[in-house]
């Protein structure tokens, strides 16, 4: 192989033919051709031909234009055949250098223009997030939470119209379950580390964020359904039969409307904090179920019903149920096909009558509380009256062909307290008792004598209720109670009842304060009456005002109740949990009575009595040691002013 003149054999490498030609570079450490050792001829640099300076100095011919040859291996280097190891060691030129720098200068400078405000507003809202047009940027949470309360405080009261038709119902938000979140709104606002894309819309942009409403929907309902209602709805009139005292009287039906309470409810909660203030709805109907012909053929029953006394017959005895009787507790509800069922109600009808002998009847277990402490007195199962089957009999004998006759149907009844449930209830001492004088030998003595035997021996659970009126039910026209009922009204509650219940009532209350148990309902008279204790006397009438109180306590509340002639006397056993002090203050604001002229006819004169104000307070120390307890209750009587009968007119 010749180093000076070109084969005529092809090359062995297939991509010599092919090699691209790329511009001559300056090789960095080439020397000079002057300085080249003899016999070595520049050309081993790959920089020029092969050929001399004086192609006529050579007696060779001119040899053509090659490149050297390839020897096979590595495929040849890229970029002008300079390795990467050459490359890597080559200084890079300045334009490079240049590049290079400006691309990390403003690297750096980005990353800067970031990290610098994200750095600033972490922990704080993002500037330009406002919530309901209120702008919150750049404030802590809590400082946003302030800001959103302080400007949104108008608002929030803003009232939202509910319209439906013409009709205009303004509903105040705040009394009706709506208010604005503010602690929870808060929460979602971006106050992290914010994200490039934050830190960019945080200066060139605004965020709206919705507020949080919190909604009490029971409550919100219950306004709807009640003051809405009132001045939206027309009331729809579902046909009946009612009773004015022995007069049956026919209700006759009538369409109506009524709201559409999830739509309004909806809508208002939409509309709450916005611009649209204004909620329209429609009605929905509302129509009775029950026709005037069905009402009209009830009517005729029930004058026929209560035309006479319903005989209840059992073998010992035969007991009346008077018209009065009958009528308080005959109900009418609608078939569903356009006419109406009479029910009665002979559970509570028969309630106090002796209708099963008592060795027949079953009896409770309780306690013989005669001895210094309680005895347990065993249960006994025994005879009761079937009063479902009962009802039904009544419905029939009082209907068109009864002979308004009935055989009291017995069964065989389990009594409701067992011995062990009664030995676990922990009755073991008197925790509380009252005596209430009064004057012998009127009509509702024996009034509270029945009461006093329908409550003795009655036993209160524990975390139970007890109800004067729900105890005895309805007490005028029942059996055991005389005399005629009168309406009364005791500060703003209305009642009907006989005389000499809150005599007992009284007695019981009493009773109650000293046994350290709760009150629930308590209700002193408008007037002082002489004869109670003041501060410490109630009122009861039916269906109000009632006397009620909770056994707060973990043992069960035995009644001990009886009467005589002028007084009665409540008591109750159970375990003491604490030793009851009662203290009241001086009568004060004292206001006098007043005189009055009575009518010119049927005048009966009245005493007058001074109206004042006095404060009883319980004192409540536990009987295992602590600290006591006080609960005070202030009452004020209205003054009575007295009546003066105007002198006869002489004729």
């Amino acid at each position: 192989m010749r180093n000076a003149g070109a084969s005529i054999d092809p090359p062995t490498d297939p991509f010599a033919a092919a090699t691209p030609t790329v511009p001559r570079r300056k090789h960095p450490v080439r020397p000079a051709t002057g300085s080249l050792p003899p016999g070595v001829s520049s050309d081993i640099f790959g920089s020029r031909p092969l050929t001399p300076a004086n192609p006529q100095d050579s007696a060779l011919p001119p040899p053509a234009t090659v490149e050297p040859w390839r020897v096979a291996g590595p495929k040849p280097a890229p970029l002008g055949g300079v390795t990467l190891a050459e490359r890597a060691a080559e200084p890079d030129e300045p334009q490079f250098r240049w590049c290079r720098m400006l691309c990390i200068t403003l690297t750096v400078m980005a990353l800067l223009a970031y990290l610098i405000p994200a750095v600033l507003l972490t922990g704080r809202v993002l500037p330009g997030t406002t919530v309901l047009g209120v702008d919150l940027g750049g404030l802590t949470t809590a400082e946003a939470e302030q800001r959103l309360r302080d400007r949104m405080a108008s608002h929030i009261a803003t009232a939202i119209v509910i319209k439906q038709g013409a009709q205009r119902v303004s509903l105040n938000p705040q009394t009706s379950g709506l208010s604005l979140n503010a602690a929870a709104t808060v929460e979602q606002l971006p106050t992290g580390f914010p994200s490039p894309m934050e830190v960019w819309q945080a200066f060139t942009g605004q965020h709206e964020v919705k507020p949080v409403i919190a909604v009490d929907r029971n409550r919100l309902d219950q306004v709807i359904t009640t003051e809405v209602a009132r001045d939206l709805e027309e009331r729809m009139v579902e046909g009946g039969v009612r009773f004015d005292g022995l007069q049956p009287v026919a209700v006759e039906p009538k369409a109506g409307t009524t709201v559409n309470v999830t739509a309004i409810a909806e809508g208002v909660t939409d509309a709450y904090l916005t611009p649209e203030l204004i909620v329209e709805v429609d009605p929905l109907p509302a129509r009775p179920t029950v026709s005037k012909s069905g009402v009209a053929e009830m009517l005729a029953w029930a004058k026929r019903a209560i035309s006479g006394p319903v005989r209840l017959v059992t073998k010992d005895t035969t007991v009346e149920l008077s018209p009065e009787l009958l009528a308080a507790h005959l109900a009418f509800i609608p078939d569903g096909s356009g006419g109406l069922n009479p029910q009665f109600d002979g559970a509570a009808a028969i309630r106090g009558m002796n209708l099963v002998p008592p060795e027949l009847a079953p009896k409770n277990a309780t306690f013989d509380t005669s001895g210094s402490q309680p005895a347990l007195v065993p249960a006994k199962a025994g005879k009761g009256v079937d009063t479902a089957r009962l009802s039904a009999e009544v419905i029939k004998e009082i209907g068109p062909g009864g002979d308004r006759t009935v055989t009291v149907p017995l069964v065989t009844a389990q009594p409701t307290l067992t011995d062990q449930e009664a030995a676990k209830l922990g009755v073991k001492e008197r925790i509380g008792t009252h005596t209430s004088v009064f004057p012998c030998c009127q009509p509702r003595v024996g009034n509270i004598q029945t009461v006093a035997r329908m409550l003795d021996g009655r036993i209160v659970q524990p975390g139970e209720t007890f109800s004067l009126n729900n105890a005895t039910g309805r007490r005028e026209g029942a059996a055991g109670f005389t005399g005629s009922a009168e309406d009364v009204e005791v500060r703003g509650k209305h009642g009907r009842d006989v005389a000499g219940i809150s005599q007992f009532a009284t007695a019981m209350y009493n009773a109650v304060l000293l046994g350290g148990l709760e009150t629930v309902e308590a209700v002193p008279h408008s007037g002082f009456v002489s004869q109670y204790p003041p501060g410490l006397e109630v009122a009861v009438s039916y269906p109000a005002p009632d006397l009620r109180w909770r056994n707060d306590s973990n043992h069960g509340v035995l009644i001990r109740a009886t009467a005589t002639g002028t007084a009665v006397t409540v008591t109750l056993w159970s375990t003491a949990r604490f030793n009851v002090e009662l203290k009241q203050s001086a009568r004060y604001k004292v206001v006098p009575a007043g005189q009055t002229t009575g009518p010119a006819t049927g005048c009966v004169p009245q005493a007058g009595v001074a109206g004042f104000t006095i404060r009883t307070t319980r004192v409540l120390t536990p009987v295992a040691g602590g600290t006591p307890l006080t609960d005070t209750v202030t009452t004020t009587y209205h003054p009575q002013p007295q009546v003066i009968c105007p002198p006869a007119t002489s004729s």
